[in-house]
């Protein structure tokens, strides 16, 4: 029985951070429009933090032409 329990409790865990995981994601699908640009500045931030405590650089090259991004290493 406290198997049994158990076993339910971790089921209703998983459907909770399922449905937070599909609620946020509508969200940001209601706002993709404003956040279009978004990515680009996630992306440096991220590659940024990645090599905050180690003393490295990060250099980043993008090109943008024709409503087209690329990044060059």
């Amino acid at each position: 029985m406290i198997q049994s329990i158990e076993i339910g409790r971790k089921e209703d865990g998983n459907r909770s951070i399922a449905d937070k995981i599909i609620k946020r994601l509508h969200d940001l699908e209601k706002t993709a429009g404003s956040n279009h640009g978004r990515w680009a500045w996630e992306l440096l931030q991220n590659a940024k933090d990645s090599i905050a405590d180690n003393g490295r650089t990060v250099d980043v090259k993008l090109s943008y032409i024709n409503d087209t991004i690329t990044l060059f290493p």
